[in-house]
């Protein structure tokens, strides 16, 4: 069953993550991710039922195969996606928050014992001494102290770019491809890792290595070529080794 009647799509992340996909593999991408949230857990790794839930004809799951299940990590038989993963966790947290709270206040209106209704009707001795001393004994004091200088709320201000020199460096160190590179998108990516208490210094190295493995089979400058965005995004694409080999000296800082 689904955490949630409607899945939450973060459309930035999506589109800079897919920028290189074509209509196939990311329409083949997007029902793997609907049927992952609906059921709440991972795709099984089998060819035959991923070409059914993706929509595809089993020579189009073939051909778009390698490409869509990247974004996944198998394990023990089953496609794992770490934010779908995050978002499940959070939803199901937030859920169950909801539910004990719930219950908790259910109990205490059960334990709570219950307030006689005070009588509309004054007895004798209150009108007496009412029209005596000239005193209500039923007084309700509607005095209101009320603060009229309410304090202007501040206005929050944007996120401001972390480690922008490194970024700086990861960024221009990218290798060159055909077609846009968004650097608000590659910003936002950045900044979305370093929330995530990412090591900015994890993902200039592996820029290091993807150029020079990108130099060195000769993709630069081509549309195979990630976008600056889709690299520094939820997938830590800069965790992979590629060809060590194949790395080049960019000046980047070494790591800590």
């Amino acid at each position: 069953m689904a955490a949630l009647p409607y899945m939450q799509l973060y459309v930035a992340d999506y589109l800079a993550d897919t920028l290189y996909l074509d209509v196939i593999e990311s329409g083949a991408y997007i029902h793997l991710l609907m049927n992952y949230w609906q059921t709440g857990k991972p795709l099984p790794a089998c060819d035959k039922k991923l070409a059914r839930i993706s929509k595809c004809t089993p020579e189009q799951w073939s051909n778009v195969r390698s490409t869509v299940v990247d974004y996944f990590v198998e394990q023990d038989g089953l496609l794992y996606h770490d934010r779908v993963e995050a978002d499940l966790k959070k939803v199901r947290a937030k859920s169950k928050q909801a539910s004990d709270a719930g219950k908790k206040s259910a109990k205490q209106r059960r334990l709570k014992p219950a307030v006689p209704k005070a009588s509309g009707d004054s007895t004798g001795v209150q009108r007496t001494l009412e029209r005596t001393h000239g005193v209500s004994l039923n007084h309700t004091d509607t005095d209101t102290d009320t603060d009229t200088d309410k304090k202007e709320s501040k206005k929050k201000k944007p996120a401001e770019l972390r480690s922008p020199e490194l970024f700086e460096k990861a960024y221009k160190g990218m290798p060159k491809r055909s077609g846009p590179n968004n650097r608000k998108a590659a910003e936002k990516a950045w900044n979305g890792r370093l929330t995530a208490k990412v090591d900015p210094n994890l993902i200039v190295a592996g820029v290091n290595r993807y150029r020079g493995y990108i130099q060195k089979t000769g993709k630069e400058g081509t549309e195979f070529v990630k976008t600056a965005a889709a690299f520094f995004g939820p997938n830590e694409h800069w965790l992979d080794t590629y060809d060590e080999a194949g790395m080049v000296d960019l000046d980047f800082p070494e790591m800590t």
